[in-house]
């Protein structure tokens, strides 16, 4: 059951996307007002902003080991910093259009990016060093997601087809057809069992083993927006325009609801011990939920 245990002003305009550190300390949050914001998971003060970006902050990625944080942002650039201390490391340049969605490969040995270019580009962390770019989609790669021992890169952009690519040579694994609209989400269960996607009528959740075959639960509230794992990969939280949905994984259901009045309901994350859920929304606030 999700309990409501804080609200609070996470910028100064739409919190678009959130994650917990590796060792559950801090809040990583990301803002529509070009900022990146770190907040105590105790005391829920802030503790830094990190200040680069020239327009919205899109997506957050963190290394495994937490010292490197990766962002993407409507200015067109990937940047990648020290963590936590916020310092910029370098920047990536390369898209011509807004850099909507971004991740650190497991190993660290990479950083994928998407753009409403229609490109996704696999840079070098260590380097920055851009080593391939995919004509994927004629525009709007919306999400980018690597399996959990990183050899293969799910994408999804202006197609009802989610595209699986070999790591790092680029090779198309598989195109997989099976949605009615765009997809907007893609995520790994951390067993790499599953691959759950999403677009704006439903959730389809697929063994990875067998592609082929999924279970799909109908969207009715409103358009998706984001989803994430719990640690355990037991479920998934899916939030909607003016909902959150707590979903179970094997049954394939819906085992909670929580209905929020702020239209627009974007970044969601579990923190690493699964015992928090933070969103954040158009009303410029992140909630915290405890999760018993």
């Amino acid at each position: 059951m999700l309990d409501l245990i804080k609200t609070f002003q996470g910028h100064n305009n739409y919190v678009i996307d959130l994650l917990f550190s590796p060792d559950n300390t801090k809040l990583v949050s990301a803002g529509m007002d070009a900022k990146i914001n770190l907040w105590d998971i105790n005391s829920w003060e802030l503790l830094n902003t990190l200040k680069s970006h020239k327009n919205s902050v899109n997506s957050l990625s963190l290394s495994r080991d937490g010292k490197i944080l990766a962002s993407s942002s409507t200015d067109k650039n990937v940047k990648i910093w020290d963590f936590p201390d916020g310092k910029i490391i370098r920047t990536l340049t390369g898209h011509k259009k807004t850099v909507s969605t971004i991740q650190i490969s497991p190993d660290s040995s990479y950083v994928v990016s998407g753009s409403y270019d229609g490109k996704v580009k696999l840079w070098k962390l260590n380097s920055g060093e851009e080593i391939l770019s995919l004509n994927a989609f004629e525009r709007n790669v919306s999400s980018v997601a690597f399996s959990p021992d990183g050899t293969v890169l799910a994408t999804a952009g202006l197609s009802e087809s989610l595209y699986l690519w070999d790591v790092p040579s680029g090779k198309l694994i598989k195109e997989i057809p099976g949605h009615d609209m765009v997809i907007s989400s893609i995520a790994f269960s951390p067993d790499s069992q599953f691959i759950v996607t999403c677009d704006y009528s439903s959730l389809k959740i697929r063994n990875f083993e067998d592609l082929e075959q999924f279970r799909s639960i109908e969207i009715k509230n409103g358009y998706s927006h984001s989803l994430a794992f719990s640690p355990d990969g037991k479920t998934i939280a899916l939030t909607l325009d003016h909902q959150i949905q707590i979903i179970d994984i094997l049954k394939a259901e819906i085992i909670e609801t929580v209905n929020l009045k702020p239209k627009g309901i974007y970044g969601v994350a579990f923190s690493q011990d699964g015992k928090l859920l933070a969103i954040g929304s158009a009303d410029k606030n992140i909630r915290i939920w405890s999760i018993s």
